[in-house]
């Protein structure tokens, strides 16, 4: 059996009711080269995201590098409040 380096398995992904991705299946082989071609809109940034975990998976599943990412559950309010605020460095001198 073939290494697989990217494996995605009816992963779909919507925004706001628009459908990006509908059940992407998609296979690359370990030591292959792969690209994604195509028009504006039909979701090859998207599925370029979700491989790297930059966007939530709806349904399906990725797997990138032979590591299962599975589906996220959303982020707390208060994880994501703490995610966006402003961080400061400690301006103490050493």
């Amino acid at each position: 059996m073939t290494d697989l380096i990217i494996e995605t398995n009816q992963l779909t992904k919507t925004f706001k009711g628009q459908q990006a991705l509908s059940g992407l299946d998609l296979r690359v082989p370990a030591g292959s080269i792969f690209g994604f071609l195509g028009r504006n809109g039909p979701g090859k940034t998207t599925a370029i995201k979700t491989l790297m975990g930059l966007l939530h998976i709806e349904s399906g599943e990725a797997r990138s590098s032979a590591s299962p990412r599975p589906t996220p559950t959303a982020p707390s309010k208060s994880a994501a409040a703490s995610a966006s605020s402003p961080r400061t460095r400690n301006s103490t001198p050493t």
